[in-house]
């Protein structure tokens, strides 16, 4: 599918930066307050994206379009402008409105608001007056959907959306993004099958990982599908493969399994109905399964023992095998104070002599988390150490 390339505003590259040094600002602050508060002042690079219902199942001759929401939940932090560039498959689905009437932008504030049903893609500028939105979650605006044909189809965000945070400087604090996953089916079919004698092909849903988009952290996967007609059987198998046909794949004759994932990875249920020796067309359901942490984040200082209010460098990194690390931020706690999101590298003055422990937390995409500590040891200056005698 075509990408993307119109470039990001101007000010996202120097808010990054500014932003990171202001995180590390505040946490120098945050450590050497007396009593550590119970919550951030503020949180950085915490907006997340995602479709509402990230999932569903919808009626190829329904007359109604389907209606899916561009969701944002800022994370306690203001935010007053939204680019989003949704991806799709033009031949499944035509994306047949924008409505914004519900958003957090303003109505006039809307500067694109685009449907390109030619390369499968919808463009969303907006910007929200005055301070900003900062309340717990809002719509960016609504996709009006209509099916073309039966299958699944997935909306994606591409890589280029972002959330501009209100602080003057256009930093761009989206975190993470959630796609969404949906099938287009004639919902009586299934039950037509007896009458006509026609192998029609399954209805797969799983109430434990309904998202094909997303990675899920639990191994006990439950899918179910509609009853089978009388003489009837499943046939299903599992493996990597996105269009295995289950002929050599064991039979089943209810309507739901539960599957033990045993290592992390893409998978796909392959089902089909099965009658007198003859195999209908086959069902792929495909899901995504990590319970497998990020590796321990590892952690460099410019030096594990400097003097008081001498700048300290740190630099942060791990991997994920799997699902991949969330986003480039890592989360940051100093002693007993509180995690917050940061970039690295992180510069942080200490003031307070003593042995300070930096705590570094990585988180994957589907939500593990593992977390590596290292000790920064502050001394006096020397003429102060001296006064002190």
């Amino acid at each position: 599918m075509p990408r993307y390339s119109k470039p990001l505003p101007w000010g996202i590259a120097a808010g990054l930066f500014l932003l990171t040094l202001a995180g590390g600002l505040t946490i120098y602050t945050l450590i050497n307050r007396p009593e550590a508060p119970a919550l951030p002042p503020y949180l950085l690079y915490n907006s997340t994206l995602r479709f509402e219902p990230e999932s569903g199942l919808i009626e190829l001759a329904s007359l109604a379009p389907y209606r899916v929401d561009i969701r944002v939940n800022p994370g306690g932090e203001a935010i007053n402008a939204a680019g989003v560039l949704v991806e799709y498959d033009p031949e499944m689905v035509m994306v047949s409105e924008i409505d914004t009437t519900r958003s957090f932008c303003g109505q006039d504030f809307f500067l694109e608001k685009t449907i390109d049903q030619q390369q499968g893609r919808v463009n969303i500028s907006c910007i929200a007056p005055g301070a900003g939105f900062s309340g717990p979650d809002a719509t960016v605006a609504a996709l009006r959907i209509k099916p073309l044909r039966e299958g699944t189809f997935s909306l994606r965000f591409n890589k280029e959306t972002h959330i501009l945070a209100a602080d003057g400087l256009g930093t761009n604090v989206l975190r993470t993004t959630t796609n969404g996953s949906y099938r287009v089916a004639r919902i009586g079919t299934a039950l037509e099958t007896a009458q006509n004698n026609h192998l029609a092909a399954p209805l797969v849903v799983s109430d434990s990982h309904p998202n094909s988009e997303r990675w899920y952290p639990r191994t006990s996967v439950r899918l179910s599908w509609d009853k089978a007609a009388p003489g009837e059987v499943y046939r299903y198998a599992l493996d990597r493969l996105p269009d295995t046909a289950p002929s050599e794949g064991r039979t089943v004759a209810g309507d739901t399994i539960t599957l033990q994932i045993e290592r992390d990875g893409i998978y796909y249920f392959h089902i089909a109905r099965q009658k007198n020796n003859r195999l209908g067309p086959a069902t792929h359901f495909k899901f995504m399964v990590d319970a497998t942490p990020p590796h321990p984040p590892a952690i460099k200082a410019s030096a594990a023992a400097v003097t008081a209010n001498e700048t300290v460098r740190l630099e942060f990194s791990s991997q994920d095998e799997a699902s991949g690390l969330q986003s480039r931020y890592f989360y940051v706690k100093l002693d007993e104070g509180v995690f917050l999101p940061v970039a690295s590298p992180l510069y942080v003055a200490f003031s307070e002599p003593g042995s300070h422990t930096v705590t570094v937390r990585a988180f994957d995409n589907a939500g593990n988390s593992r977390d590596a500590s290292k000790i920064i040891t502050i001394k006096l200056r020397p003429w102060l150490q001296r006064l002190k005698l």
